[in-house]
């Protein structure tokens, strides 16, 4: 009786998660948005590409996770189309004078 209430609730625990949900988010969020530290850049870019790609929809957050991937990416033809999503996505004018310097250099 108490396997099949854990099932239960683990089941309904797992339908409840948002579309976001997948096996790395855990450690992708922090990775993607703390970065820094022990974490390499490429590290940081490949966790924030996998929060873009698995993201249900683009809204601020997701508009953030451009930002940083722009940031520790080395590849500025990305960081011109990460930084164009930026201006598009985020309100925060740090992040939107950041991106339009990226575009100011690199596009």
């Amino acid at each position: 009786m108490r396997f099949r209430a854990f099932f239960a609730a683990i089941t309904i625990g797992l339908m409840s998660l948002p579309a976001f949900a997948y096996d790395t988010l855990e450690q992708d969020y922090p990775a993607c948005t703390q970065g820094g530290g022990k974490i390499e850049s490429s590290e940081i870019v490949a966790a924030c590409t996998r929060l873009i790609d698995n993201a249900a929809q683009e809204n601020e957050l997701v508009g953030y996770f451009y930002a940083m991937r722009m940031v520790n990416n080395t590849d500025p033809e990305q960081n011109c189309a990460d930084a164009h999503k930026v201006l598009e996505l985020v309100s925060d004018k740090t992040f939107v004078d950041g991106a339009k310097q990226i575009i100011d250099s690199n596009c």
